[in-house]
């Protein structure tokens, strides 16, 4: 079954890179490791780097708590550790972060505009200094860019992008492994081919050392490769998927899961839904499921399936168990009328609707809104939509959350796994 084109049927409606499912490393997954006395000289120092929008970002560890500067260019230093605290130091000034000499890999990046003159600063995915004014001159196509002068710790994945990335889409690519044909993507040392360490993987270019000599040690974050998910606004994004027989589970046996990225709370917001969430125009054999928490947003899971009586019975609020900007692994298992909330493989709510079926109502299905109203849109991005007739057991849940499936496994019914970035193809 082939989807309407989903930049055609939701303009709005955009493909990301975001997330990996083995969570495999990168090549060797080697960083590099400075003492204090080794400077590096990027090879696009002076060749038409021109980024008079631009985002730098990094991988870093250290314990020293002496000044240390990651990325240097034009009197600048965009990314720095002074006191053992992230700095951003501009021609303006410096701002100052949090603390990130623990000894723990953290990431590290800037977002500069050139037509606001801002910029922000993001630590582990989290804006740390914002809309603070830029430099008082822009980094030009002849400023010379180095690494290191001095640092004494180790580093990994440092990027150079001329544009100024979001905070959602550093957040979004923080964790995964570029290739370096990425748009925008001007430099990316990952550090990672014996031999060829200091390869600049867009331009084939090297780094040199111009000062001391540097050393290879194996790399604490382990990211995932790059694949294509789904990104909701939350506004009016959503994805409609005809009514199909084949969908429906008749045996009163169902089992749906996504992997869901929210960035925003809201009172509730849809991962699936198969009919009308709201009090109006309810049909027996309908259901939603959202994240949904009365007093903190979108923090909990919740299922609610609607009875013979065209009623819905709902499962308990969970509370605050879903972190915001964070992937999360979400399943949602129907069973004979016992119908249960799953967070990474655990169960956490659970409800009995009475009846042991759910009827065939003949509506449409959606994923990311309600199917029968504009209504509850689920702000952030989503991957691997699975829908199953059959009862996936915690243990299969936990085994095959981040494994690609082939699309022809027992019970599956539905699969989206999100890589076609131009129209939405079920798989099974």
């Amino acid at each position: 079954m082939i989807l309407p084109n989903l930049v055609s049927f939701h303009r709005t409606l955009l493909f990301i890179l975001f997330f990996g499912y083995a969570l495999s490393g990168i090549g060797q997954n080697r960083a590099i490791q400075l003492d204090g006395t080794t400077t590096l000289l990027s090879d696009i120092s002076g060749t038409g780097i021109n980024v008079q929008n631009f985002t730098m970002e990094v991988w870093l560890r250290t314990t020293s708590a002496g000044d240390q500067k990651i990325i240097n260019s034009g009197g600048h230093h965009p990314l720095a550790v002074i006191s053992g605290n992230a700095r951003v130091c501009m021609q303006s000034g410096c701002e100052t972060g949090p603390s990130i000499n623990d000894g723990n890999w953290h990431h590290f990046a800037i977002s500069y505009n050139t037509t606001t003159n801002q910029w922000f600063g993001v630590v582990d995915g989290t804006t740390t200094f914002e809309d603070l004014v830029g430099p008082t001159g822009n980094f030009g196509s002849t400023i010379e860019m180095s690494f290191g002068l001095p640092f004494n710790g180790d580093l990994d994945e440092i990027r150079i992008w001329n544009v100024n990335k979001t905070l959602a889409e550093i957040q979004a690519s923080k964790d995964l492994e570029m290739e370096g044909n990425e748009p925008n993507l001007v430099a990316l040392y990952d550090f990672d081919t014996p031999g060829s360490e200091l390869q600049n993987k867009v331009t084939n270019g090297f780094a040199t050392v111009s000062a001391g000599t540097p050393t290879y040690v194996t790399s604490g974050p382990t990211l995932g490769p790059a694949n294509y998910a789904l990104s909701f606004d939350g506004i009016n994004d959503r994805v409609l998927i005809p009514d199909n027989p084949a969908l429906e589970p008749s045996e009163g046996k169902l089992t749906i899961e996504a992997w869901i990225y929210p960035t925003t709370d809201s009172p509730h917001q849809r991962i699936v839904t198969k009919g009308d969430g709201s009090s109006a125009g309810i049909d027996d054999g309908s259901f939603y499921w959202d994240t949904y928490d009365n007093t903190a947003g979108a923090r909990g899971l919740r299922a609610a399936f609607a009875n013979s009586n065209d009623v819905y019975v709902s499962t308990p609020l969970t509370g605050e168990i879903l972190t915001l900007n964070q992937w999360h692994h979400v399943a949602l298992v129907f069973d004979q009328g016992i119908f249960t909330n799953y967070l990474n493989g655990v169960a956490v709510s659970s409800a009995d609707l009475g009846e042991t079926t759910l009827v065939d109502n003949n509506v449409d299905w959606a994923i990311g809104e309600d199917a029968l109203t504009s209504n509850e849109h689920f702000n952030g991005q989503m991957d691997e939509v699975r829908i199953w007739h059959s009862v996936r057991t915690p243990s299969q849940l936990l085994a095959f959350k981040d494994v690609e499936l082939t699309g022809d496994e027992p019970g599956l019914v539905a699969y989206y796994s999100m890589e076609v970035n131009t129209t939405l193809t079920d798989l099974a």
